[in-house]
């Protein structure tokens, strides 16, 4: 599955292997850049230093965005409360939005 910006939907409840195949979509986005970094480093289009240095670049920067976001702390209940369970949709929703790149 492709990885789909719109998911999960802003009020939607919160479905593991919706957000499973989100995550799963992102890892193999990050799985296909790096094939294509190795493949231009094979041919020697970049050097070594090159791509060590775009990639500590991108991992060194890549947390800064989604430091606006509060860490979670509430414990839930069980069964959890349609309060703890908001809480917990906001939250991701707000991490995916600052995730995204403008």
């Amino acid at each position: 599955m492709p990885f789909d910006p719109s998911k999960p939907a802003d009020e939607s409840l919160a479905s593991a292997a919706e957000l499973r195949d989100q995550f799963n979509a992102v890892v193999a986005m990050v799985a296909a850049l790096n094939a294509r970094l190795d493949a231009l480093e094979a041919s020697g289009c970049v050097t070594q230093q090159q791509l060590s240095d775009a990639i500590n670049g991108v991992l060194n920067n890549s947390s800064a965005s989604t430091n606006s976001v509060g860490m979670l702390e509430i414990t839930a209940s069980d069964p959890p409360s349609q309060w703890e369970v908001g809480t917990v949709i906001n939250t991701l929703n707000a991490t995916l939005q600052a995730m995204r790149r403008v």
